[in-house]
């Protein structure tokens, strides 16, 4: 019986570690990949380096440096849709990064369409501290929490004696779990809502999905948009003002990669 224990110990000891060995190697391609794009990107080509980054993103990789490079390929291509597309998904994963925010607000001034709204100040400072970190950074920051607190009950239900200072920790970090753990849902429903850029140089918005019905009115690449409603081969969009209409999906491209 033992024999057979440690026979079966070493074929999983052995699968491990051959599939240790391949992510390695396929990890090392990856990166080689990566270092290709930006070779190629310092050469001023940038078509090439699009390619070499969109095949690290295709093998699964979900990197804010990525999208960054691939978002400035794109720029210098004039595609403005593009860049503006994959710097929102390198903001999401790292959305104090200053970079990104800077060649956001760049781009953001370069595109046709100016739809400003200006948000009331409460949401304003609501939304700068959800964005103070990315969904998982809110995830790890309540899984730590969490676990501090629930130490610290089991220890003091076992140690009936416990001292008023550790009480206060307590519920200190209970009251911290409880508003961060807000401010995580708060992130995921933002992050669950569905966003768009139009990534097609012209559009025009329906009023309904479909080409028969009337034209609202017209939209340019790098334009953000929330979607509202999916119907098949079209999706209602809203802007930043609450206009609606419809488009359709080959003229956008979803931030969710």
């Amino acid at each position: 019986m033992a024999k057979k224990l440690i026979y079966i110990f070493l074929i999983i000891t052995a699968v491990i570690c051959l599939n240790s060995n391949i992510s390695a190697k396929d990890d090392n391609n990856i990166i080689e990949v990566f270092k290709a794009g930006n070779n190629l990107y310092e050469k001023s080509d940038f078509t090439g380096a699009i390619e070499k980054y969109q095949m690290v993103i295709g093998s699964g990789v979900k990197n804010k440096t990525v999208y960054y490079n691939l978002g400035n390929a794109y720029y210098k291509t004039n595609k403005l849709g593009l860049a503006v597309l994959n710097y929102k998904r390198a903001y999401k994963l790292s959305p104090r990064d200053k970079d990104i925010l800077a060649n956001l607000a760049f781009l953001r001034e370069k595109i046709v369409d100016q739809i400003k709204y200006e948000k009331p100040v409460p949401q304003i400072m609501w939304d700068k501290v959800i964005f103070l970190l990315s969904l998982n950074e809110w995830t790890l920051l309540c899984l730590i929490l969490y676990l501090l607190f629930m130490s610290l009950l089991i220890y003091s239900i076992l140690k009936r004696d416990v001292d008023s200072e550790a009480i206060f920790y307590r519920n200190l970090i209970f009251i911290i779990f409880s508003i961060s753990l807000i401010f995580f849902i708060s992130s995921y429903l933002n992050n669950k809502q569905l966003e768009a850029v139009i990534t097609a140089e012209e559009v025009e918005v329906k009023n309904g999905p479909g080409e028969n019905y009337s034209k609202g009115f017209i939209l340019h690449e790098g334009m953000e948009v929330n979607i509202e409603n999916d119907s098949g081969d079209w999706v209602e969009i809203i802007l930043p003002n609450g206009l609606k209409g419809w488009v359709e999906k080959n003229n956008i491209q979803f931030t969710k990669d």
